[in-house]
């Protein structure tokens, strides 16, 4: 069925309080605002005031990046470093390939977490992936 945007009930809103309307994708949004004066005060609103965004996330995604040709410079220790926000109740998982995104190794945990801001931190992770001067790899991917 279809719904008039007259026909749903006001939601409150609050500035980086998530509004989740399951199960469907929201099309349209009035936005209406309530002001109380007194006899001293006099709420005034101007367009400039007024920000309102919408976000549709997905709950999952992938960034993969190239092949990362280092025939020039083989190495035997890997380091990831990315900046994340995450809410309770989601992650970031960084991997990496050595075969060209063939196997996926799951990096094990971080070396180092440095707060950025109040949403996000820094993580670094470092894994050593030969021996010193053995099996040098020449090239690799990374996923998160």
């Amino acid at each position: 069925g279809t719904v008039s945007i007259d026909d749903v009930p006001w939601q409150p809103l609050a500035n980086y309080i998530e509004q989740i309307m399951n199960p469907t994708v929201i099309g349209l949004v009035k936005l209406r605002a309530t002001f109380k004066a007194n006899r001293y005060i006099s709420p005034m609103l101007t367009l400039e005031d007024l920000l309102f965004v919408n976000f549709i996330s997905e709950t999952a995604g992938d960034y993969v990046s190239v092949n990362i040709d280092a025939t020039s410079a083989p190495f035997n220790t890997v380091t990831v470093q990315y900046d994340a926000a995450t809410p309770t109740g989601t992650s970031v998982t960084p991997y990496y390939s050595l075969d060209a995104g063939d196997t996926w190794v799951k990096f094990d945990k971080p070396t180092d977490v440095q707060r950025q801001s109040a949403e996000y931190s820094r993580y670094t992770f470092t894994e050593q992936v030969a021996g010193a001067g053995q099996n040098l790899q020449t090239k690799i991917k990374f996923k998160l």
